[in-house]
């Protein structure tokens, strides 16, 4: 078994190599199977929309049941960018109510409560793979997808990205339930969208519950956060 200096230089030298687009790949796959499938259970769950989420999932590829050879970086990046792209405009049109504004999906500070709801609840997932990057010994500062930037985890984005669909599906689920409301938010002086108690604590725990729900994983019933440390090790196995 290698130990931690090993890992780490196993991780370094994998940059740039067949071994970074793989990992890259395997990904970026993972992430655009679980935005169909989110999209497919709104199909079912807003009928009077299913046509126009269907035709969001025709146009998103590669599907899952395509297989993605490995490919350069920057072309991941262009096929992550364009499936992302039609995940969120068909959700922000057709999805989420008029009134909260939404703007899409933005990565920078959150002006709206849907954004600002979404960036808590990618905090607390977050949080779960820096746990799991940590039992393995790998640096969670050297991406293979992400490429690295001063002061950027770029390992943690990376294998964040597969299980991003979690937080999107518990912000839908309380966006349906009406458990969103414009006074539980606050925009400071610099235009920034904040979240107040008690919808902090409700976001908490319906993450804890989504991250603890038993899914069949390679055959095992296992808690969802437990994957994110599966994917963490089999990453490592890999190097």
């Amino acid at each position: 078994m290698l130990k931690d200096p090993e890992i780490k230089r196993a991780q370094y030298q994998a940059q740039n190599t067949h071994t970074e687009e793989q990992i890259a790949t395997d990904l970026v796959k993972e992430k655009i199977e679980r935005q169909i499938q989110t999209l497919e259970q709104l199909s079912l769950k807003y009928q009077d929309k299913a046509d126009i989420i269907l035709t969001s999932i025709e146009k998103i590829q590669p599907h899952p049941e395509s297989t993605i050879e490995p490919q350069p970086i920057q072309e991941l990046n262009q096929i992550e960018a364009q499936s992302g792209g039609i995940y969120w405009r068909t959700i922000t049109k057709n999805i989420i109510h008029p009134k909260w504004a939404f703007p899409g999906r933005t990565s920078k500070n959150a002006t709206d409560p849907i954004n600002a709801t979404l960036k808590y609840a990618y905090a607390i997932l977050e949080s779960e793979c820096w746990k799991a990057i940590h039992k393995t010994g790998l640096d969670p500062y050297e991406g293979f997808l992400h490429k690295d930037k001063i002061g950027r985890a770029s390992f943690i984005y990376d294998l964040i990205e597969p299980f991003l669909y979690i937080v999107d599906r518990v912000v839908l689920n309380l966006h349906d339930k009406n458990q969103l409301k414009k006074k539980d938010y606050i925009m400071t002086n610099r235009e920034h969208c904040r979240i107040k108690t008690p919808l902090t604590t409700t976001i908490i725990d319906k993450m804890n519950k989504a991250l603890n729900k038993i899914i069949i994983y390679y055959e095992k019933e296992m808690m969802l956060r437990t994957t994110i440390q599966n994917n963490a090790r089999d990453i490592k196995e890999l190097l």
